[in-house]
């Protein structure tokens, strides 16, 4: 469970990281839509984790609640459709 932890976990700013690099506003929100899917693999984790007893209820509250946030404010800026920049071409960046 640990290795899952360790590999969904990271997957979260990855995928979000990548999505604000991509080219086009349809890749920005696909990539978006990734890290609510991490989030959701890591909070089944944590309820195993819970049930194994590796940690206490109040680790588990305040983990889930973590990704619950971070999901929701993906999904809003999914929702919202807004790109935090417009990239030019290197072409238009040479133009005097």
């Amino acid at each position: 469970m640990k290795n899952q932890v360790h590999r969904s976990s990271p997957s979260v700013i990855n995928n979000i990281s990548e999505g604000f690099e991509s080219r086009t506003v349809n890749m920005v929100i696909e990539y978006l839509g990734r890290p609510e899917a991490s989030c959701g693999e890591t909070r089944s984790i944590f309820y195993a984790v819970l049930d194994q007893k590796y940690i206490d209820k109040n680790e588990f509250e305040d983990l889930l609640d973590l990704y619950k946030m971070i999901s929701s404010k993906t999904q809003r800026l999914m929702q919202s459709g807004a790109v935090p920049f417009k990239r030019q071409s290197k072409r238009s960046c040479n133009r005097v």
